[in-house]
């Protein structure tokens, strides 16, 4: 499980009734090993909170791949004596992950942001 996994389904202010169902729910999500389900199961979540906590934990997501992306272009800086090809390799399966996932995220969170305006438009009518 990742950290930001754990912040997701284990915030601080939680009680532990939600903590139990959330938990609960992350368990069934991961279920059966010969039968994965194709959602990351860190994801699953999401259908059960509301737009504008969604979009809270795929921002803080997207604040973390972003991080996760300089890292990776600084580790590459201090290690940039001809890399073996099997490493470059896995930097780049890494780096084109992380690329992937931004965009989602980025397409995630404007999706969130319109369905907010659209609903506090509707709100005002």
């Amino acid at each position: 499980m990742h950290l930001w996994q754990v912040i997701c389904l284990c915030p601080p202010a939680m009680l532990p009734d939600e903590r139990r169902r959330f938990l609960s729910l992350f368990g069934a999500q991961c279920g059966d090993p010969l039968h994965p389900s194709m959602v990351d199961p860190g994801l699953s979540f999401l259908t059960t909170l509301k737009p504008g906590e969604a979009l809270s934990v795929l921002q803080e997501r997207h604040a973390l791949m972003l991080r996760l992306g300089e890292w990776l272009e600084e580790w590459r800086a201090r290690h940039a004596e001809a890399p073996e090809i099997v490493q470059e390799l896995l930097l780049n399966h890494i780096q084109i992950l992380l690329n992937a996932e931004q965009v989602w995220l980025e397409h995630s969170i404007h999706m969130l942001k319109m369905a907010l305006l659209q609903t506090d438009c509707t709100s005002c009518s």
